[in-house]
Protein backbone atom coordinates (compact mmCIF):
# COMPACT_ATOMS: atom_id res chain seq x y z
CA UNK A 1 0.00 0.00 0.00
CA UNK A 2 1.38 3.44 -0.96
CA UNK A 3 0.42 6.72 0.65
CA UNK A 4 0.78 9.97 -1.26
CA UNK A 5 0.67 13.29 0.54
CA UNK A 6 2.59 16.30 1.74
CA UNK A 7 2.14 15.50 5.43
CA UNK A 8 2.98 12.06 6.73
CA UNK A 9 0.11 12.14 9.29
CA UNK A 10 -2.45 13.23 6.71
CA UNK A 11 -3.70 10.64 4.23
CA UNK A 12 -4.37 12.08 0.79
CA UNK A 13 -4.84 9.03 -1.41
CA UNK A 14 -4.44 5.30 -0.99
CA UNK A 15 -3.80 2.89 -3.84
CA UNK A 16 -3.85 -0.89 -3.52
CA UNK A 17 -1.95 -2.78 -6.22
CA UNK A 18 -3.68 -6.03 -7.14
CA UNK A 19 -1.44 -8.61 -8.83
CA UNK A 20 -4.20 -11.16 -9.52
CA UNK A 21 -7.65 -11.23 -11.14
CA UNK A 22 -9.70 -11.96 -8.05
CA UNK A 23 -12.70 -10.26 -6.52
CA UNK A 24 -10.80 -7.67 -4.47
CA UNK A 25 -12.00 -4.15 -5.02
CA UNK A 26 -9.80 -1.10 -5.40
CA UNK A 27 -9.65 0.72 -2.09
CA UNK A 28 -10.39 4.24 -3.39
CA UNK A 29 -13.44 4.58 -5.64
CA UNK A 30 -13.14 5.78 -9.23
CA UNK A 31 -15.36 8.59 -10.47
CA UNK A 32 -17.31 8.83 -13.71
CA UNK A 33 -18.69 12.27 -14.58
CA UNK A 34 -21.66 12.45 -16.93
CA UNK A 35 -23.75 15.57 -17.46
CA UNK A 36 -23.01 17.16 -14.09
CA UNK A 37 -23.49 14.00 -11.98
CA UNK A 38 -20.62 12.07 -10.48
CA UNK A 39 -21.05 8.31 -10.28
CA UNK A 40 -18.78 6.55 -7.82
CA UNK A 41 -18.10 2.92 -8.53
CA UNK A 42 -15.95 0.09 -7.34
CA UNK A 43 -14.01 -2.05 -9.73
CA UNK A 44 -12.65 -5.53 -9.58
CA UNK A 45 -9.05 -5.91 -10.65
CA UNK A 46 -10.03 -7.77 -13.84
CA UNK A 47 -13.80 -7.58 -13.92
CA UNK A 48 -16.79 -5.48 -14.87
CA UNK A 49 -17.55 -2.16 -13.29
CA UNK A 50 -20.26 -2.09 -10.65
CA UNK A 51 -21.85 1.22 -9.65
CA UNK A 52 -22.07 1.60 -5.91
CA UNK A 53 -23.22 5.13 -5.07
CA UNK A 54 -24.43 8.22 -6.82
CA UNK A 55 -23.24 11.62 -5.66
CA UNK A 56 -24.20 15.00 -7.04
CA UNK A 57 -21.55 17.62 -7.59
CA UNK A 58 -21.48 21.16 -8.80
CA UNK A 59 -19.80 20.97 -12.19
CA UNK A 60 -21.63 23.90 -13.72
CA UNK A 61 -19.45 25.86 -16.17
CA UNK A 62 -16.32 23.88 -15.30
CA UNK A 63 -15.67 22.78 -18.86
CA UNK A 64 -16.65 26.11 -20.40
CA UNK A 65 -14.43 28.01 -17.97
CA UNK A 66 -11.43 26.02 -19.24
CA UNK A 67 -12.40 26.60 -22.87
CA UNK A 68 -12.71 30.36 -22.41
CA UNK A 69 -9.21 30.78 -20.98
CA UNK A 70 -6.85 32.77 -23.23
CA UNK A 71 -4.17 30.63 -24.91
CA UNK A 72 -0.82 30.66 -23.17
CA UNK A 73 2.37 30.58 -25.20
CA UNK A 74 5.63 29.35 -23.76
CA UNK A 75 7.42 31.46 -26.34
CA UNK A 76 7.44 34.99 -24.99
CA UNK A 77 8.76 37.49 -27.53
CA UNK A 78 12.17 38.78 -26.51
CA UNK A 79 12.01 42.01 -28.48
CA UNK A 80 9.48 44.35 -30.01
CA UNK A 81 8.44 43.70 -33.62
CA UNK A 82 10.33 45.55 -36.33
CA UNK A 83 8.85 48.78 -37.62
CA UNK A 84 8.60 49.25 -41.38
CA UNK A 85 11.62 51.57 -41.32
CA UNK A 86 13.74 49.02 -39.41
CA UNK A 87 12.47 46.22 -41.64
CA UNK A 88 13.59 48.24 -44.66
CA UNK A 89 17.16 48.53 -43.36
CA UNK A 90 17.11 44.86 -42.40
CA UNK A 91 15.90 43.80 -45.86
CA UNK A 92 18.44 46.06 -47.56
CA UNK A 93 21.19 44.36 -45.55
CA UNK A 94 19.89 40.88 -46.42
CA UNK A 95 19.69 41.75 -50.11
CA UNK A 96 23.17 43.26 -50.15
CA UNK A 97 24.53 40.31 -48.19
CA UNK A 98 23.21 37.39 -50.26
CA UNK A 99 20.40 38.53 -52.49
CA UNK A 100 19.95 39.88 -55.99
CA UNK A 101 17.38 41.43 -58.26
CA UNK A 102 16.59 39.64 -61.48
CA UNK A 103 14.08 40.65 -64.13
CA UNK A 104 10.92 41.33 -62.06
CA UNK A 105 12.02 39.04 -59.23
CA UNK A 106 14.03 39.12 -56.02
CA UNK A 107 16.12 36.29 -54.59
CA UNK A 108 17.52 36.10 -51.06
CA UNK A 109 19.53 33.10 -49.86
CA UNK A 110 19.36 32.01 -46.21
CA UNK A 111 21.29 29.34 -44.32
CA UNK A 112 19.19 26.31 -43.43
CA UNK A 113 19.23 27.36 -39.75
CA UNK A 114 17.59 30.66 -40.76
CA UNK A 115 14.60 29.09 -42.51
CA UNK A 116 12.27 30.65 -39.95
CA UNK A 117 13.68 34.07 -40.89
CA UNK A 118 12.85 33.43 -44.56
CA UNK A 119 9.28 32.56 -43.58
CA UNK A 120 9.14 35.66 -41.36
CA UNK A 121 10.11 37.83 -44.35
CA UNK A 122 7.47 36.05 -46.45
CA UNK A 123 4.86 36.69 -43.76
CA UNK A 124 5.77 40.37 -43.31
CA UNK A 125 5.81 41.08 -47.05
CA UNK A 126 2.74 38.94 -47.69
CA UNK A 127 4.12 37.55 -50.94
CA UNK A 128 6.84 35.20 -52.14
CA UNK A 129 7.89 31.59 -51.69
CA UNK A 130 10.58 29.76 -49.74
CA UNK A 131 12.34 26.82 -51.39
CA UNK A 132 14.99 24.39 -50.19
CA UNK A 133 18.10 24.53 -52.39
CA UNK A 134 18.97 21.06 -53.61
CA UNK A 135 22.26 19.56 -52.35
CA UNK A 136 22.99 22.59 -50.13
CA UNK A 137 22.15 23.53 -46.58
CA UNK A 138 20.31 26.65 -47.65
CA UNK A 139 16.87 27.98 -48.55
CA UNK A 140 15.87 30.62 -51.08
CA UNK A 141 13.21 33.29 -50.70
CA UNK A 142 11.84 34.31 -54.10
CA UNK A 143 9.39 37.13 -54.69
CA UNK A 144 8.01 37.42 -58.23
CA UNK A 145 4.70 39.05 -57.39
CA UNK A 146 4.35 42.66 -58.54
CA UNK A 147 2.61 43.72 -55.32
CA UNK A 148 5.28 42.02 -53.20
CA UNK A 149 8.13 43.58 -55.16
CA UNK A 150 6.58 47.03 -54.89
CA UNK A 151 6.33 46.58 -51.09
CA UNK A 152 9.98 45.52 -50.94
CA UNK A 153 11.08 48.42 -53.15
CA UNK A 154 9.14 50.85 -50.96
CA UNK A 155 10.80 49.43 -47.83
CA UNK A 156 14.41 49.43 -49.10
CA UNK A 157 14.30 52.56 -51.26
CA UNK A 158 17.19 54.82 -50.26
CA UNK A 159 18.55 52.33 -47.73
CA UNK A 160 21.01 50.41 -49.90
CA UNK A 161 24.70 51.03 -49.22
CA UNK A 162 26.47 49.65 -52.30
CA UNK A 163 26.12 50.53 -55.95
CA UNK A 164 25.94 46.88 -57.02
CA UNK A 165 22.28 46.24 -56.01
CA UNK A 166 21.29 49.75 -57.07
CA UNK A 167 22.74 49.03 -60.53
CA UNK A 168 20.68 45.82 -60.70
CA UNK A 169 17.51 47.83 -60.02
CA UNK A 170 18.42 50.36 -62.73
CA UNK A 171 19.47 47.64 -65.22
CA UNK A 172 16.10 45.84 -64.94
CA UNK A 173 14.06 49.10 -65.10
CA UNK A 174 12.38 48.68 -61.73
CA UNK A 175 11.63 52.41 -61.59
CA UNK A 176 9.51 52.17 -64.76
CA UNK A 177 7.85 48.81 -64.00
CA UNK A 178 6.80 49.78 -60.48
CA UNK A 179 6.39 53.57 -60.89
CA UNK A 180 8.83 54.40 -58.13
CA UNK A 181 11.76 56.81 -58.09
CA UNK A 182 14.66 54.63 -56.94
CA UNK A 183 16.94 56.63 -54.70
CA UNK A 184 20.73 56.23 -55.02
CA UNK A 185 22.71 54.41 -52.32
CA UNK A 186 23.59 56.17 -49.09
CA UNK A 187 26.75 58.25 -49.39
CA UNK A 188 27.97 57.67 -45.87
CA UNK A 189 28.13 54.55 -43.79
CA UNK A 190 27.06 55.06 -40.20
CA UNK A 191 26.38 52.67 -37.37
CA UNK A 192 23.64 54.77 -35.75
CA UNK A 193 20.78 53.06 -37.64
CA UNK A 194 20.34 50.52 -34.85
Amino acid sequence: MYTVGLDVDRLVSTVKILPYAGNSCINSPLAFIALGTIYLFKRQSAGNLSFSTKASAVTKNTYTSYINLPPISVHVPKRAPLTDNDLGYFLAGLIEGDGWFGYKQLYIIFAEEDTSLAYYIKKRIGHGNVYKIKDKKAVRYICKNKAGLSIILFLINGKLLSNHKYDQLIKHNYSEHYSINILPPLKKLTLDNY
